[in-house]
């Protein structure tokens, strides 16, 4: 059975904390980050659905 893939794009202003959110749903903690230079990308899987966000 293949999974349902689900695409997200994270937008805010600088230092809004859209980093905080991804690696706490990723990770589910808050970690410590620097001001990101281009995008992070990371893939999440949530009862049979693949997230992609970004």
């Amino acid at each position: 059975m293949s999974k349902e893939e689900v695409k997200i794009v994270i937008v805010g202003l600088d230092n809004a904390g859209k980093t905080t959110v991804l690696y706490k749903l990723l990770l589910n903690e808050v970690v410590v980050t620097t001001p990101t230079i281009g995008s992070n990308v990371e893939e999440i899987t949530y009862k049979n659905i693949k997230f992609l966000m970004w």
